[in-house]
């Protein structure tokens, strides 16, 4: 390959124009140019990928002078890219390069990943299983109709004439995501909440009393409608949550070690058994037990699920493998000691399962997938056959 002919593939790569075959090049390129790099306290990540990117150039032939500027960020954009942090060094994988995914289907059974999945229960006790149903109108209850956009929301909307009679019947819906799954429902006062895999929300389907409460079981953030005379609270196993217009995110899984609320905009009130927090934006109230601790958050990372990635900073194993089994719906198993691997890295939710753990065998990591079980063995163990 001539300085011209790679000059053009780098171009096409950046423009989203590259073939498989021509993209797997400049993949190849990068990932060995990435193997063995490591991070010292004077670097950043992004410091690290130009350097990374600059060497890629290197072995195409190419100056960095000679290729458009900030190319090296857009590789990064093009490509989702998993940082694993073992030993002290940083290694860099895409998740899109074509050999890698044939190298994974060698010894895995491939999974999707999840998508917008969601069964929504009615105040009479029907359900309707929201995949299946097309976008219009789904029930009609006490004058509030329900409805599902193309996009896949719910959204209810109240006759003016209900909204104003306080002694309407008041009905409880239900909606709950698989494992594998997620979903947005718009409440009746305009609050909007995106639910993670493995959740459910209980609420009213109009809201008259002097609050507005709901329940939350798993994972959801919420964006809920400002309403001053009345305010929302969110009950999420022991801990109530009071807002009256604001952005935050629960993370409230039974297996997950304490119940995180992270606020993004406006104040939100963190109470249980008596005890309360107060949080600012930027803030997260962790609570374990009957102990409430407040530090700063990292908002970035707490609500990547919602924009569809998978992130970690310095996660075990254990962690990183409850998120993979709530979205694939796979159970894992442990065979032998768990690796002490801590990982760090930002992954998008739409890669199918092969394509993320091809990565992590990178991390020295043994799994196998049968049916729906995944099993995982540590460095030292036998490997599957």
């Amino acid at each position: 390959m001539n300085e011209q002919e790679a000059q053009e593939l780098i171009d096409k790569y950046n423009n989203g124009t590259a073939s498989p075959e021509e993209r797997a090049w400049v993949d190849h390129w990068y990932i060995r140019e990435a193997s063995g790099k490591m991070l010292t306290q004077e670097q950043d990540f992004e410091h690290l990928d130009k350097e990374i990117w600059e060497g890629t150039l290197k072995r195409a032939g190419l100056s960095e002078k000679k290729a458009p500027s900030k190319i090296w960020y857009r590789i990064t954009a093009a490509a989702a890219v998993l940082l694993f942090i073992a030993a002290g060094t940083y290694f860099y994988k895409t998740a899109e390069q074509p050999n890698a995914l044939q190298k994974a289907k060698q010894y895995v059974q491939d999974i999707p990943a999840g998508g917008n999945k969601a069964v929504l229960t009615l105040a009479n006790g029907e359900k309707v299983v929201l995949t299946d149903v097309g976008a219009g109108k789904i029930a009609e209850q006490a004058g509030i109709n329900i409805s599902k956009t193309a996009d896949g929301q719910l959204i209810y909307s109240i006759n003016p004439s209900i909204a104003e009679n306080e002694n309407a019947p008041v009905g409880y819906n239900t909606i709950e995501t698989p494992k594998g799954g997620q979903y947005q429902v718009n409440l009746p006062d305009g609050t909007r909440v995106w639910l993670n895999a493995s959740s459910s929300l209980k609420y009213p389907t109009r809201f008259v009393a002097k609050e507005r409460r709901v329940e939350l079981r798993g994972e959801g953030y919420f964006e809920v409608a400002r309403d001053l005379g009345k305010p929302f609270r969110l009950m999420s196993n022991k801990q109530e949550v009071e807002v009256l217009g604001t952005h935050f995110n629960v993370n409230a899984y039974p297996d997950e070690n304490g119940i995180r609320t992270t606020l993004l905009e406006g104040s939100v009130k963190v109470k249980e058994s008596g005890h309360q927090a107060i949080l600012k934006p930027g803030q997260q109230a962790v609570l374990k037990g009957n102990t409430i601790k407040v530090d700063e958050a990292d908002t970035e990372m707490a609500t990547a699920w919602k924009e569809g990635y998978f992130m970690f900073k310095n996660a075990s194993l254990q962690t990183l493998m409850r998120q993979l089994s709530r979205w694939y719906d796979v159970e894992v198993i442990y065979a032998g000691d768990i690796p002490p691997t801590l990982f760090s890295g930002k992954v998008h939710r739409n890669t199918s399962l092969a394509q993320t753990l091809e990565l992590l065998s990178f991390s020295k990591v043994n799994f196998k997938i049968e049916g729906k079980k995944m099993s995982i063995l540590s460095p030292s163990a036998k490997k599957f056959k």
